[in-house]
């Protein structure tokens, strides 16, 4: 069994800050790097050939530092089930009545989980509802408790973001509580 400090903290740009913090800044430098790879296309700057080739060399980072960063922060914060690579119905079955089944931390901003226009990092949590097929994600600052945000957290209500914390069939997001 392979074990993870947490306690620790990297030295970035003259800065000390915890190994989720480097992560969740590496992922949005990916994200914005994709970001403006569509921008360029959109405007007819690069070929859609090219774009392509930047979704195909940056997307699997992304999904890597999303998951290096679930990982932590569900050790953190004894959070036992990740979030699947893709939510089916039948994994949604699996879970238990108030389950917080994933949980993660990204970028107040439109690129991460725009919830207003302040900044920071957002703590989200994707929860099973007590109804057997329903549930949903509640978020806050990321200083906040995993249960904290369970009782207190506010509701993501936008599909991108929603989206954005948890990939899930069509099926499974109909059942998302709004």
């Amino acid at each position: 069994m392979m074990m993870i400090s947490l306690m620790w903290n990297v030295k970035y740009k003259n800065k000390m800050i915890t190994p989720i913090e480097l992560l969740t800044k590496e992922l949005v430098s990916l994200q914005k790097d994709l970001s403006k790879s569509t921008k360029i296309f959109q405007s007819g700057g690069i070929s859609a050939e090219l774009h392509e080739q930047h979704k195909r060399n940056i997307q699997p980072n992304i999904d890597i530092y999303q998951e290096a960063i679930n990982i932590l922060t569900a050790a953190k914060y004894s959070v036992t089930t990740l979030v699947p690579l893709h939510l089916t119905l039948e994994k949604l079955r699996e879970y238990h009545p108030g389950k917080v089944f994933a949980t993660g931390v990204l970028p107040n901003s439109k690129e991460g989980l725009f919830m207003n226009n302040q900044g920071g990092l957002i703590r989200w949590i994707a929860k099973k509802g007590c109804d057997l097929n329903d549930w949903a994600i509640y978020c806050h600052w990321k200083d906040k408790t995993v249960d904290w945000i369970k009782e207190y957290g506010d509701k993501v209500q936008d599909e991108k973001n929603i989206k954005r914390c948890v990939t899930c069939t069509d099926e499974v997001f109909q059942l998302y509580r709004h």
